[in-house]
């Protein structure tokens, strides 16, 4: 393994471990229990609301499954110029989209 993928592998840990984010007011917090490739689990729409945001800001290869059913109409995964590049595990739940919400249909990605 290069130094440029351990560095990537030890950041991704790092971030694996507890990321804030600020949702509607309240401290919204992704906590996972990451397994050994890094991906999040989300049991929630606010989660994955920090999970969309993280995504759109640049880390457009992360990975998440989700844990629970979910009803969300945020921002989408994924932008025209950063495209979402990770894995989606549904794990069996459903991700129930308001795609009239997102702003961007154009790009929904979703198949």
């Amino acid at each position: 393994m290069n130094i440029f993928n351990r560095i990537a592998a030890l950041i991704l840990s790092v971030l694996a471990l507890n990321i804030v984010a600020k949702a509607e007011g309240s401290e919204t917090s992704l906590q996972t229990d990451a397994d050994a490739n890094g991906t999040y689990l989300i049991s929630t729409a606010e989660e994955l609301s920090v999970f969309v945001d993280m995504v759109n800001s640049g880390m457009n290869t992360i990975s998440c499954r989700l844990m629970d059913d979910i009803e969300y109409s945020g921002e989408m995964i994924g932008t025209s110029s950063k495209p979402y590049k990770g894995t989606f595990d549904g794990n069996f739940f459903t991700l129930t989209v308001d795609i009239d919400a997102t702003g961007e249909s154009q790009y929904v990605g979703l198949k």
